[in-house]
């Protein structure tokens, strides 16, 4: 093996960073822009004959300046327009990774890791250079395995992305492949925290890794997935813990062990975690249908409840490919790390989440949140590692699936819709105006508000879409978009073809509005109820809408008669064109006694009514406005001067508006009690 001349250059690469890719100036960014953009159109498929290009050769660019699924970007930042310019060096990358194997020990006390990675490219054109993206490094060396030589260079972008640049003379023929083997370090800051997890994790139970790219990115293109090995060395009466297939363990000379996993399916995501663990499912038909195993690695304290915790993972696999498909990877590992900020993280067959979770209980405290974050992350598997975001405006493929999944799991298995609601009133009552962006925005990521957007609004939009076109449509539409995208990255467009497809209409309409406008539905109510002339009654219900954007939507009602029947059914409220007030009316056969708007929270909504005493919407001030009140006395919404998720807090019966229910609600009504709403 022979070391390589070095050439070692701080800053050496004037280079790019955008949407979280690096591209160098040979992108041509300062092309002639169309009008109203200030990119260039770049067309997909990238170069023909690269994995990247079989994968995705059925999308097609749009036109600059657009949002993530071919709608304005209404937040006023770049959308499309930075993608496709990123992806414009798929044009020019003229090679591919392969395959990566990498060893890694660890340093607690730095903390760092010690890591050699040997990095299999494959020239799809004739290839001089190849650039690897890291995060910030030492490199030790880089070397040419069989005694082939090259140079290299080791820069740095803008101190936060390190850049490994590799050259060959003469250049790589095509359809050759070779080893390109580097050793460096790297000191990790493990305090930085995220919207998502921490990196990493150093103390006296666990050293843990989380996002760290140890292995190395293409420098150039957006997406580029690899397999993978991946050996992680732990001391002697330690287990490492990491996605992939776990082959087992060696020991070494010096007496530590020496841990591998292999990844035979083509992805970027990893991470590893060292404990001292407890295995528990090693069975290799663990996963429902009889195909992978399910493992629970959690700390030797916390395996007495693992095999519950097991039972809960593999009901959760069992209705997910009952609904979705079925489990597409050989296996799944759910792996115990320490507490930190964030819930869990999915990369593909492998989730890692909070310590603490684990030590949840069959219908005892802490259960339903196991349930909650457990569903939503092996959801994952499906959407995010199955089906994968094309760009940053189409993560909702990924955490909004992933989260209205874990939501029907709940609402179906628990008997209880909590999640949505909370998710619900998350949005409705957290995220400032200004902070809003547009659920397909490119730019949603910058935003304080990425998680109550993404996480929460997006789950109940799809909730939405499932009252929308029915249950079945919906789960259906899902399976057409689950098998259109095995393997491939997808954008918002393309999940709404598959519930097009489903449903068996246009629903433009919806993806424009939630995916491509901000905000939610803020309406005034107030209704009549008018007996006929040959009998029966008619219900009539004044929707105003108060927000920036008039909403349509299908209206969840509940109707109670006197005689105790209860009725739900559901009315289209569409805005007319000059206007924002819709007149609803339709007849019942006798005088209901309360009508209730969407009482099982199915809408991303503010209401209120026009008198603010007839909570009941019935028109009249009356005894049922007592009761109802009194009932949800003292029901807050409003808890240590924040936030609080309370499910059982209305809004409509916050009569003065202080976010509780309370002495001031009764009084308000006591006062009114006898009046009649306007007619209309």
């Amino acid at each position: 093996m022979r070391r390589l001349l070095s050439s070692t250059s701080g800053r050496g690469f004037a280079l790019w960073v955008l949407l979280a890719t690096v591209a160098t100036p040979s992108l041509s960014l300062a092309a002639a822009p169309q009008p109203g953009s200030p990119f260039r159109t770049l067309h997909l498929p990238a170069l023909p004959g690269s994995s990247f290009a079989e994968r995705i050769s059925h999308h097609h660019a749009e036109a600059d300046g657009r949002g993530a699924y071919g709608l304005p970007d209404t937040s006023g930042l770049v959308g499309m327009g930075a993608t496709m310019a990123a992806f414009g060096a798929l044009l020019e990358q003229g090679w591919r990774i392969e395959h990566q194997e990498a060893e890694v020990e660890t340093d607690a006390a730095l903390p760092g890791l010690a890591v050699a990675v040997t990095v299999t490219v494959e020239a799809l054109e004739p290839t001089g250079l190849v650039q690897f993206r890291f995060p910030l490094i030492d490199v030790d060396s880089v070397q040419l395995p069989g005694g082939a030589t090259a140079t290299w260079e080791y820069g740095e972008s803008f101190g936060q992305l390190g850049i490994v640049a590799v050259t060959f003379d003469p250049p790589i023929p095509p359809g050759d492949k070779r080893d390109i083997e580097i050793r460096y370090s790297a000191t990790l800051d493990c305090n930085a925290k995220t919207t998502l997890l921490r990196t990493c994790t150093f103390d006296e139970q666990f050293q843990q890794v989380l996002f760290f790219r140890y292995f190395a990115d293409h420098a150039k293109a957006l997406h580029a997935p690899y397999t993978s090995t991946l050996h992680v060395i732990t001391p002697a009466g330690r287990t490492a813990a990491a996605p992939g297939d776990p082959m087992g363990y060696e020991v070494l000379a010096d007496g530590r062990l020496r841990w591998t996993f292999e990844q035979a399916e083509r992805t970027e995501n990893g991470g590893f975690s060292i404990a001292d663990y407890a295995v528990t499912g090693t069975e290799p038909d663990d996963v429902p249908g009889g195909k992978g195993w399910l493992r629970l690695v959690t700390l030797t304290d916390y395996a007495g409840g693992a095999k519950a915790l097991h039972s809960s993972a593999k009901a959760i696999l069992d209705y997910y490919g009952a609904r979705f498909g079925a489990f597409p990877w050989n296996g799944l590992s759910l792996i115990q790390v320490a507490n930190n900020f964030g819930g869990g993280y999915a990369p593909l067959s492998g989730i890692f989440m909070l310590r603490n979770v684990f030590g949840a209980k069959p219908q005892a405290q802490g259960w339903s949140s196991w349930n909650e974050l457990t569903a939503h992350e092996i959801a994952h598997q499906w959407w995010g590692n199955l089906a994968r975001p094309m760009s940053t405006g189409d993560v909702s493929l990924s955490e909004s699936l992933a989260e209205f999944s874990s939501c029907i799991f709940t609402e179906q298995t628990l008997e209880t819709r909590s999640q949505l609601i909370q998710d619900n009133l998350s949005y409705v009552y957290t995220v400032d105006p200004k902070d809003d962006r547009p659920l397909g925005s490119a730019s949603v990521y910058s935003t304080p508000s990425y998680v109550p957007i993404v996480y929460h609004k997006g789950a109940v939009v799809l909730d939405m879409l499932r009252h929308e076109i029915g249950e079945k449509a919906m789960l259906d539409g899902l399976k057409i978009y689950a098998a259109a995208f095995d393997r491939d990255y997808a954008r918002v467009g393309d999940l709404r073809k598959a519930m097009e497809e489903s449903a068996g209409r246009d629903l433009g309409w919806f993806f424009d509005q939630w995916w491509g406008g901000k905000g939610r539905i803020d309406a005034e109510f107030s209704s009549n109820v008018v007996a006929k002339a040959g009998g029966g009654f008619e219900v009539r219900l004044r929707v105003a809408q108060l927000g920036a954007q008039a909403m349509r939507f299908k209206l969840p009602l509940r109707l109670t008669f006197h005689d105790g029947e209860v009725v739900s059914q559901s009315v289209d409220v569409v805005p007319p064109s000059d206007g924002t007030v819709s007149i609803i009316s339709f007849d019942v056969a006798k005088r209901p006694l309360i009508v209730r708007p969407d009482i099982s929270r199915q809408l991303l909504r503010r209401f209120r009514v026009v008198d603010g005493a007839d909570v009941s919407l019935d028109g009249i001030v009356d005894g049922v406005d007592l009761m109802e009140t009194a009932f949800r006395f003292r029901r807050t919404i409003v808890w240590k001067n924040s936030f609080f998720p309370n499910s059982l807090w209305d809004e409509l019966f916050d009569s003065d508006g202080s976010f509780s229910i309370d002495a001031g609600d009764l009084d308000l009504i006591f006062g009114q009690a006898g009046q009649v709403s306007f007619a209309f």
